[in-house]
């Protein structure tokens, strides 16, 4: 009996050292995919940071191109306000350009006219304005009169001239606008 109990626990020693061998070898793999799966969790927990961390540039490189165009929409809505209010300044000085044009017309019309009156009624020469005076009063003032009318024909003149320049002045503003 004695040898039945020594083999019976020689074979529970078998039995134990061989299930001991196949229990140590699947803890041994359990371990082993153990590490393994914290390998790789550590490895996703890194590759997610990395993807938080892009992530975060991404949304700071998006702000700034929300805030440069922002900026740029500020300014495209700066330059279509010049552009209206310059639109604006380029109707308003056609309307004084065609008022001056027709001042201008009018006046040379004018002058014209009192031009050719004055052709049709006979050009006084200096001979005749002297010798048809009938005292040297009266002599003096037609010279006077004569002189008035000339500066004034001059005036006109220079006054019409100076309204073609202001006009010719008016187009090339409108034109550089």
């Amino acid at each position: 009996m004695r040898r039945a109990r020594i083999r019976a626990a020689l074979a529970v020693v078998v039995l134990t050292a061989a299930l001991l061998t196949t229990v140590s070898d699947t803890i041994y793999d359990k371990q082993h995919q153990l590490q393994g799966l914290n390998g790789q969790i550590v490895a996703t927990k890194t590759q997610i940071a990395q993807l938080l961390a892009q992530e975060r540039q991404l949304q700071g490189e998006i702000a700034a191109f929300d805030a440069q165009l922002r900026a740029v929409q500020a300014q495209i809505d700066q330059e279509t306000a010049k552009l209206v209010l310059l639109a604006q300044q380029v109707d308003q000085a056609k309307e004084q350009l065609a008022l001056k044009e027709a001042e201008l017309a009018q006046h040379i019309a004018d002058f014209g006219r009192r031009m050719r009156i004055m052709y049709k009624s006979g050009q006084i020469s200096g001979l005749e304005l002297i010798f048809s005076a009938a005292n040297f009063t009266d002599l003096m003032n037609r010279v006077v009169f004569f002189n008035v009318i000339v500066r004034e024909d001059r005036r006109q003149v220079a006054e019409l001239q100076k309204e073609r320049a202001a006009i010719e002045a008016m187009k090339a503003d409108l034109e550089a606008k």
